[in-house]
């Protein structure tokens, strides 16, 4: 996926916002690509989420809410704090919405071709309350 790298991230919680002050990278909110794991070091109760799939997403919060004046770059967010997801919608840029940018523009479509269980979109998560990560 373009615009992406891979690694391990610490990241502490913060506001930023891409490309305004103030500048604490990387960025707390939003989405991230290729999850495999992830721990959630909170005040309360810490947790790890361990999947066996490829190509998921973790989205943390949601971002402020940003637009342009020709309503190009529009990010969508699904509600609630915390999503785990198979696809995530494609944002435009400074000249194109996001459909014409090309295939990574395009919404995100699972065809269920009638209805057979075997073509369905499987996702496993692991949850570990235990603290022994």
């Amino acid at each position: 996926m373009k615009g992406t790298e891979f690694g391990i991230w610490n990241k502490k919680y913060n506001e930023t916002e891409t490309g305004e002050a103030p500048w604490v990278y990387p960025e707390f909110k939003g989405y991230h690509s290729n999850m495999y794991w992830c721990k959630f070091i909170t005040q309360r109760q810490s947790f790890m989420v361990v999947t066996e799939n490829e190509d998921l997403f973790l989205r943390l919060f949601t971002p402020a809410w940003k637009t342009d004046q020709w309503h190009n770059y529009e990010p969508i967010f699904p509600s609630g704090d915390i999503s785990f997801m198979q696809g995530i919608p494609g944002i435009g840029t400074k000249t194109q919405r996001n459909e014409t940018t090309g295939p990574m523009g395009m919404k995100n479509i699972f065809y269920d071709y009638e209805k057979e269980l075997s073509r369905a979109l499987k996702m496993v998560l692991y949850f570990d309350f235990s603290g022994k990560q």
